[in-house]
């Protein structure tokens, strides 16, 4: 079966028709738990239940770290940041003043030392050095696995060039998509409007993105000791693999230390 990683490709995978017929919303493991955990994780759902995930084609959206980790805090979902190892609350999220100076990926107090972050799986709690190692790691967990096939996809592609994107997957997948020009419509809504995991919050509907991604971004709201940070951190490979870029800084250091 055809598995996104994400609601808005799941959507658009409907107009792919796969010999198979079980396209799914997210694969058996859950579309935010680490590829490491696949085998040890199922959703509680009864469709997943008995999945061989074997056989599963998962397809990962990737998108650019510094507006992930800008979107993740607007809002965080399951990651903490100042946790306590022994307790974990609705206190220990981001505050307004703490999402002012995202990505916190430095402590306040010792601007040289990294603030780490927990997040709380469907399989259990997870610690990362930082927001950018966990955006490292997670997408490593899925670039460098042997262990099955995948498809790893830009999220910037799939909101300028959709059809070819979605025509390109189905056929990876061994489907068709329909033939007709009308069959393909970019719908303006927000995919998330339709989760439940959402509700009460905005989403980014299809113009919004289009400027939001259209226009050269800078993050000049992020403070100049997280970019410097984050030069360092993040994975070099994969930011020069999916053509991602740094914003300039005002000391411009070395990037980071993968690849």
């Amino acid at each position: 079966p055809i598995l996104p990683l994400s609601l808005s490709l799941s959507l658009s995978l409907y107009l792919c028709f796969s010999p198979s017929k079980k396209k799914k919303k997210q694969p058996p493991w859950g579309k935010h738990t680490p590829a490491k955990f696949r085998l040890e994780h199922t959703l509680s759902a009864p469709l997943y239940q008995n999945m061989d995930k074997s056989a599963v084609l998962p397809i990962v959206l990737i998108r650019h770290p510094y507006d992930w980790m800008d979107s993740t805090c607007h809002k965080p979902y399951a990651i903490y940041w100042g946790y306590s190892s022994s307790s974990l609350d609705e206190t220990t999220t981001l505050d307004q003043q703490q999402r002012r100076t995202c990505p916190n990926l430095l402590e306040e107090s010792n601007k040289t030392t990294t603030k780490p972050i927990l997040v709380s799986y469907g399989v259990g709690n997870v610690t990362y050095e930082t927001l950018a190692h966990l955006w490292n790691q997670w997408n490593r967990d899925y670039f460098d696995s042997i262990a099955y096939p995948r498809l790893m996809i830009r999220l910037e592609d799939l909101i300028f060039r959709p059809q070819r994107v979605v025509t390109d997957i189905c056929t990876c997948a061994g489907g068709t998509t329909m033939t007709m020009t009308t069959a393909f419509k970019v719908s303006r809504a927000s995919a998330k409007s339709y989760s439940a995991a959402h509700a009460g919050h905005d989403g980014t509907d299809t113009i919004t993105a289009w400027i939001k991604y259209g226009w050269i971004r800078d993050w000049k709201h992020f403070p100049e000791r997280d970019k410097r940070a984050a030069r360092q951190i993040l994975d070099r490979q994969l930011m020069e693999d999916f053509g991602y870029q740094h914003p300039t800084t005002t000391t411009t250091t070395s990037s980071s230390n993968h690849g």
